[in-house]
C-alpha cells in the first residue's frame, strides 16, 4: 500500500476519533447541567446544617456557663455581704478594739457552724498580724499577712476584697479564695475580717450541669488557675494550664467568644464558650466546652450523606429532592436534641431557685422574729442592721422569684385564670403592699378612677404582680411629687396606667425595656435585682390577651399603661353565680 492511498484512511480514522470525542463532550455538557445545581445545593444545604449546628452548640454552651456564672456570683455576693454585716456589728468591732480574742473567736465560730460553704474565719489587725481565728490552723497565730495582696487592698481602698485561688501548706487539699472586708471604727482602720471560701462544692456543682455527650465546664480565676472541674480534683498545686491560651487571655480583658482549641489537660479538641463574669474586681473565666468530634459528630454524618446522596442525584433529581427532605428531618431531629438539652438546663435552674428559696424564706422569718422582739429588746444598731439584711434578703427572694417566673415561662408552664374582676381591685391589690414605702419616701400613692364599676376578665393576682413592678421603679426613682394609678376605659378595653413624676427614660432604654436581653442597663441599678420585672410582666400580660407599653420623657417622668379585656355579661354573670355557690357551700369551696 502506497502512502498516498494509507493518507486517505488515516484521515478519516482522525476524523472518526474527533467526532466520538466531540459527541462525548456534547453528552456531557447535559451531565454537568444535571451535576453542577446537584453540587451547589448539597454544599448549600451542608452550610446551612453546619451553621445550625454551630449555632445551637455554642448557645447550648452560652446557656450552661451563664447557670454557673449565676450560681457563683450570687453566692460569692451573699458571703461578701455577710462579711461586711458582721465586720460592720459594734460588738465585732468592740471586740477589735480590745483584742478580745475569746470574743472574736466566739463570733467566728458562729459563722462557721451556719455556713458550710467556709472553710476557715480568721482576723487581722491593722499590721496584718493574725490574732484571733476559727478552726484553729497550726502555726498561723501571730502569722503576719501584710505582704498579701487582699490584705494590701482591702487597707488601701477600705472595701471588701475576693482573691483568686491558693494552697495552704496546713490545708493543701482545701483549695480556697479569700472574701477580705474591712474593719472600721469611724475613720479608723481596725483590721480586716477574711472568709476562707472552700470551692470544691463548685465542682459539685458542675457535675450537675450537663453538657452535650460528653461536654463539660471549668472556672478559671483571675489569674488564669483552675478553681473548678467535674473531672479534676483541684488541690495540693495550683494548676495552669490555661493561662497562656489565647482565646482565655481575651476573655480576662472582657471578651465572650466561642472557639475551637486544645485542651491542655486531656489534649483533646474542644468546641468551647469563655464566658467572662466578674468576681470583685476581677474577671474570672467560665469555659464551657464540648469535645470537637462529639459536637459535630451529626454534622459530619449528614457530610458523608449528602456525598452520597450527591453522585446518585447525578443521575436522578428526585433522588436529590429526597436526599434534601432527609437533611431536612435530620436537622429537626438536631434542633429537638438540643431543644431537649437546653430545657434539662432550664429545668435545672428552677429546681435550683426552688433550692435557694427555703432558705432565704426562713432566714426571712428568723430576721422578722428578731425585729419583733420574739428573741428580747435589741439595740438601735442591731436593729438598723438586722432591718438591712432584712431587705437584702427580700431583695434576694425578689430575684429568685423573678429567675422562676422565666423558667416557668421558658418551660410554657405558667398558668393563668382568667376571671370577670373589678379594675379597681386589681389595682388596690397591686399598691397594698407599697403604701407604706410611697410614706416613707416622701411621695403620694393613690388610685384615680375616672369610670366606676369597670368589669375585666384577669388573673387578678399575676396582674397584679405586673403592675407592681412599674409602682416599685417607680417608687426608686422619683424623688419628689408621686405616683398616680389611674383607672379608665378605652376602645373596648380595660386600661390602667401608672405614672410617676420621676427621672423619665430616654428612648434607647424604652427600645430594650421588655426584653430579657436588654434589661440589665442603666434601667437597673440595685445589686441584687434581676432586671427581669418587665420582661415578666410582659409576658403576663400577653397571656391574659392583654398588653403592656411606655411612654416617658427624660426630667418629667413616665406613664406604664396596662390593658385587659372587658369582661362580657356572661363572663360577669358566670363569676357572681360562682360566688353565691360559694356563699351557700363553703365546705365545697
Amino acid at each position: 500500500m502506497t502512502k498516498e492511498q494509507e493518507s486517505p484512511e488515516a484521515d478519516a480514522e482522525s476524523v472518526l476519533q474527533s467526532e466520538v470525542r466531540l459527541h462525548k463532550w456534547k453528552w456531557s455538557l447535559p451531565f454537568l447541567a444535571a451535576f453542577l445545581p446537584i453540587v451547589l445545593l448539597s454544599f448549600y444545604s451542608f452550610q446551612l446544617s453546619s451553621d445550625s449546628v454551630r449555632f445551637l452548640v455554642e448557645k447550648e454552651n452560652i446557656s450552661a456557663s451563664e447557670s454557673l456564672a449565676q450560681l457563683l456570683v450570687q453566692d460569692v455576693q451573699q458571703n461578701v455581704k455577710l462579711a461586711h454585716a458582721v465586720a460592720s456589728i459594734p460588738g465585732t468591732i468592740s471586740a477589735v478594739e480590745q483584742k478580745d480574742e475569746l470574743a472574736m473567736r466566739s463570733r467566728l465560730k458562729a459563722i462557721m457552724v451556719s455556713n458550710a460553704k467556709l472553710h476557715r474565719a480568721f482576723v487581722v489587725d491593722a499590721d496584718g498580724k493574725l490574732w484571733s481565728e476559727f478552726p484553729t490552723a497550726e502555726g498561723l497565730y501571730g502569722s503576719s499577712f501584710a505582704g498579701w495582696t487582699w490584705f494590701y487592698e482591702v487597707k488601701k481602698n477600705k472595701r471588701p476584697y475576693i482573691s483568686g485561688l491558693y494552697i495552704r501548706s496546713q490545708f493543701p487539699d482545701k483549695p480556697v479564695i479569700a472574701i477580705a472586708t474591712p474593719i472600721i471604727s469611724g475613720d479608723t482602720f481596725l483590721g480586716v475580717l477574711v472568709f476562707e471560701y472552700q470551692v470544691d462544692h463548685i465542682s459539685k456543682w458542675l457535675e450537675n450541669i450537663g453538657l452535650g455527650v460528653n461536654g463539660n465546664i471549668l472556672l478559671l480565676d483571675q489569674d488564669g488557675a483552675l478553681v473548678a472541674h467535674p473531672d479534676i480534683t483541684v488541690g495540693y498545686s495550683i494548676n495552669k494550664s490555661y493561662i497562656d491560651i489565647p482565646a482565655i487571655e481575651k476573655a480576662h480583658e472582657g471578651m465572650l467568644q466561642t472557639s475551637e482549641y486544645t485542651d491542655p489537660t486531656v489534649d483533646k479538641e474542644m468546641v468551647a464558650t469563655f464566658l467572662p463574669i466578674a468576681v470583685g474586681k476581677h474577671l474570672w473565666v467560665v469555659v464551657a466546652q464540648q469535645p470537637k468530634e462529639d459536637a459535630f459528630a451529626l454534622l459530619n454524618e449528614v457530610k458523608r450523606n449528602l456525598s452520597v446522596v450527591g453522585g446518585m442525584m447525578t443521575f436522578l433529581t428526585l433522588i436529590m429532592i429526597a436526599t434534601l427532605a432527609r437533611i431536612s428531618a435530620k436537622n429537626i431531629v438536631l434542633n429537638k436534641t438540643l431543644e431537649e438539652k437546653n430545657q434539662a438546663l432550664k429545668d435545672f435552674t428552677s429546681i435550683v431557685s426552688h433550692q435557694l428559696k427555703a432558705p432565704i424564706t426562713a432566714m426571712r422569718w428568723n430576721i422578722e422574729s428578731v425585729l419583733d422582739g420574739d428573741y428580747g429588746e435589741i439595740s438601735d444598731d442591731l436593729r438598723d442592721l438586722m432591718n438591712t439584711l432584712h431587705s437584702v434578703n427580700i431583695s434576694n427572694y425578689h430575684l429568685i422569684m423573678d429567675i422562676l417566673n422565666v423558667s416557668r415561662l421558658d418551660r410554657g408552664v405558667v398558668t393563668i385564670v382568667r376571671h370577670a374582676v373589678p379594675l379597681r381591685d386589681i389595682a388596690e391589690r397591686a399598691i397594698r403592699d407599697y403604701v407604706p414605702a410611697a410614706k416613707k419616701a416622701g411621695l403620694t400613692l393613690k388610685i384615680d378612677e375616672k369610670q366606676k364599676g369597670i368589669m375585666v376578665l384577669a388573673d387578678l393576682e399575676k396582674t397584679a404582680e405586673s403592675i407592681t413592678n412599674s409602682i416599685s421603679n417607680a417608687i426608686k426613682y422619683t424623688k419628689k411629687g408621686g405616683i398616680t394609678v389611674t383607672l379608665s376605659e378605652e376602645n373596648g378595653m380595660g386600661v390602667i396606667r401608672v405614672t410617676d413624676t420621676g427621672d423619665g427614660m430616654t428612648e434607647e432604654m424604652m427600645a430594650n425595656l421588655f426584653s430579657r436581653s436588654g434589661v440589665k442597663k442603666s434601667n437597673t441599678s440595685a445589686e441584687s435585682s434581676s432586671g427581669l420585672g418587665l420582661f415578666i410582666a410582659k409576658n403576663f400580660m400577653q397571656l391574659q390577651k392583654g398588653d403592656i407599653t411606655v411612654s416617658s420623657e427624660v426630667g418629667k417622668g413616665t406613664t406604664f399603661t396596662y390593658t385587659l379585656q372587658i369582661a362580657s355579661d356572661a363572663d360577669i354573670a358566670k363569676e357572681s353565680k360562682k360566688e353565691e355557690e360559694t356563699t351557700a357551700d363553703p365546705i365545697k369551696e
